[in-house]
């Protein structure tokens, strides 16, 4: 991109540097309506461009403009802060994750799969679905893949608790001037990648199956990856113990076979025993 000097501004040399503090990409986008969830001190202040991403070099009386090598780095940090990734889980990245080291054992497997996708993103064939009992890590990994995206591939994820999600929605039917459900769901079904936590944690009423029914079939069409949790087994184990099927539905358990790749997980309650 190059511009001719304006007339009557001061000369320059051969060559020069310029940053414009202050001004903002337009790359960034729609991550400017999220800007509050960005912890202060987190997107530092780049000395070559003054902040601005761009660096202006004036050669023989002509200026141009090339992008800063601090941008991609400060994009990719603003998309990890507007993930949504919960305090608990900051810490979770692929390579803590800590299986046994038996390359037949699940969790390693688990971890592969989840290496796997992240390395073939973005053309992998759906996404993942991690199932299997509390405490074995399936958050953890989930939180790990889309640490990577943001952070290695610049691309823009969300994590969402399922139960909170429907709650926060739910809500806005009753607040006066307040987020409107559009504003709730419009990320949900348009972010490139979303992590959905825990599925299946609450009894699907009519509504909470019309929403989950909604979010998942609009994903689907649009062809957009979903991360998924849950503690809920495709087939029964212990009785009175429910399956994912009968938490979220015949059809919508189908729909994420072809949606998602299960990845089945066993093992020990790591919590147990651990300080929170």
């Amino acid at each position: 991109m190059a511009t001719k000097k304006g007339k009557g501004k001061k000369k320059t040399g051969d060559k020069k540097k310029e940053g414009g503090a202050g001004s903002t990409p337009a790359e960034y986008g729609g991550l400017l309506k999220d800007i509050s969830v960005v912890p202060a001190g987190d997107i530092s202040v780049c000395s070559d461009c003054g902040g601005s991403g761009w660096v202006v070099e004036v050669k023989d009386g002509t200026r141009y403009a090339e992008r800063c090598k601090c941008f991609k780095q400060n994009l990719n940090s603003l998309l990890l802060a507007c993930a949504g990734i919960p305090k608990q889980y900051e810490g979770c990245t692929l390579e803590s994750f800590e299986p046994d080291i038996d390359p037949t054992g699940v969790l390693y497997k688990a971890k592969m799969a989840a290496r796997e996708f992240c390395d073939q993103y973005p053309v992998t064939d759906g996404g993942l679905l991690f199932i299997g009992p509390c405490g074995v890590g399936k958050t953890h990994l989930a939180v790990g893949i889309i640490r990577y995206l943001t952070m290695e591939k610049g691309v823009p994820c969300r994590f969402y608790d399922f139960r909170d999600l429907l709650r926060t929605i739910r809500r806005t039917y009753s607040s006066g001037g307040g987020p409107t459900e559009f504003d709730i769901t419009d990320p949900v079904l348009t972010t490139e990648v979303v992590l959905l936590d825990e599925l299946g944690a609450i009894k699907t009423t009519d509504w909470a199956l019309d929403m989950l029914t909604h979010i998942i079939i609009r994903r689907y069409n649009e062809r957009r990856p979903l991360i998924i949790t849950s503690n809920f087994p495709d087939e029964k184990g212990k009785q009175g113990e429910e399956t994912l099927t009968e938490r979220i539905s015949y059809r919508l358990r189908s729909r994420l076979y072809e949606m998602c790749k299960t990845v089945q997980m066993e093992g020990q309650d790591y919590r147990r025993g651990k300080e929170w």
